[in-house]
């Protein structure tokens, strides 16, 4: 049976068992003496009797859920709360809750439930939006059917050892807007079908090839928002698997030169933005290399000077580059001479001062070219004629764009139906 439970908590079973024990009084004391207490302690028996309320119904969701699968001879004597609650607490019942599939906690928790142990056929879980800062040494290995495991928007910002071994399942998992600022090595072991990794939104400041131990299958990454500033060699090496990287809004100064060596199945890179502007990006020659399924690559907004012409030499897929926002002056002629399916070159807001005739050699597929906002005072007259298709031409804010002739542009190029000199 496919059940999904909606647990909109606001305090949790020991949080309540603290509080009535501190009271020295029963609920149903509190709720008798509510009218007559000051006005802060009636305001918070009010509270308490709100938020055991809400226990109480959500034990009461999931009880309804179970109770077809429970023989009447194995149910509890009672189904009020307490009763269900001790029910559930009992190891003998384990198997009989094999039809809970789908859980979704959003509460005020503070720590991952230890009855997880007990749903060996759970295959989603969610806890959101709650106080749990930390994750317990081997916390998921006992869900061996667990494949979405969504824990972001948390306190998270510390994991123990192991926390998901035996999850051979899991294909997702989102640990992205918590406060974690390392990864163990070994974290990720024993999830080795894993496919798609969010840890965005943190504050993860180193990563290395331990990182990702045990990811063989990962196809996307998401790591941007973070405060990395280094990314050694061999990074990403653990996995070939690799799809799409997201690198985005971190603080990245070094990259080395095989950070992403022979990543043949990588389609999309995003890295734009996160360098201080005092800083500017040094980008390895053939950083690239061996990617050979690369389709999109966002580099803007990085301070980048230059681009060294080997850089892109082996991108005969690329479809999509994006070097907006830099500080780069000079293009050297062939830069993108690999990159024959190149449809899209944004270059506007750097500082290039000229377009040579071989500046866009082997861009025969190129479509939309951004290169306004530059200090463009020299377009060779043979500049795009390695562009036969070129359909979208922006040259807006250079001191050479008030020379050119338009008409002189579109007789060059069939296809042009776009130019923008002012």
């Amino acid at each position: 049976m496919a059940a999904t439970f909606n647990f909109c908590l606001n305090v949790t079973v020991e949080q309540e068992r603290a509080y009535l024990d501190t009271r020295g009084a029963p609920l149903a004391a509190e709720e008798e003496r509510a009218p007559h207490l000051i006005r802060s302690d009636r305001e918070r028996a009010e509270r308490l009797i709100c938020h055991t309320k809400r226990v109480n119904e959500a034990l009461m969701t999931l009880w309804n859920a179970v109770a077809p699968h429970v023989p009447d001879h194995r149910a509890p004597r009672s189904t009020t709360a307490k009763a269900i609650r001790q029910w559930m607490a009992d190891p003998n019942h384990a198997p009989l809750l094999r039809g809970v599939i789908d859980i979704y906690f959003r509460s005020s928790l503070e720590a991952i439930p230890p009855t997880l142990n007990r749903l060996p056929f759970l295959h989603t879980l969610r806890i959101q939006r709650t106080s749990i800062a930390k994750i317990d040494a081997r916390a998921f290995a006992d869900c061996p059917a667990l494949a979405d495991l969504d824990l972001d928007h948390n306190e998270i910002s510390e994991i123990g050892p192991e926390p998901f071994v035996g999850c051979a399942r899991l294909l997702t998992l989102r640990l992205n807007n918590n406060k974690i600022t390392h990864i163990p090595p070994g974290t990720f072991t024993g999830c080795p079908a894993l496919e798609e990794l969010y840890l965005n939104d943190n504050r993860i400041a180193y990563i290395d090839c331990y990182t990702f131990l045990g990811c063989r299958n990962l196809r996307r990454l998401w790591l941007n928002d973070n405060q990395i500033t280094h990314i050694p060699n061999w990074t990403f090496s653990t996995f070939s698997t690799l799809l799409r990287l997201h690198l985005e809004n971190n603080a990245i100064v070094q990259i080395g030169p095989k950070a992403f060596t022979e990543r043949r199945e990588l389609q999309e890179m995003r890295w734009e933005g996160g360098i201080p502007t005092v800083i500017q990006l040094m980008i390895p020659q053939q950083i690239v290399a061996g990617c050979l399924t690369l389709r999109a690559v966002d580099l803007s907004n990085n301070n980048l000077t230059q681009i060294d012409p080997l850089t892109f030499m082996d991108c005969a897929d690329l479809r999509q580059l994006d070097l907006s926002n830099n500080q780069i002056a000079q293009l050297i002629s062939h830069t993108f001479a690999g990159c024959p399916s190149l449809t899209t070159l944004l270059l506007h807001h750097n500082r290039i001062t000229q377009i040579t005739d071989h500046t866009l050699t082997g861009c025969s597929s190129l479509k939309v070219l951004h290169l306004n906002n530059n200090a463009l005072f020299e377009i060779d007259a043979q500049a795009f004629t390695h562009c036969p298709v070129l359909m979208s031409l922006h040259l807006e804010d250079n001191p050479v764009a008030a020379e050119i002739d338009p008409q002189a542009v579109y007789a060059a190029l069939p296809d042009l139906h776009t130019v923008r000199l002012e």
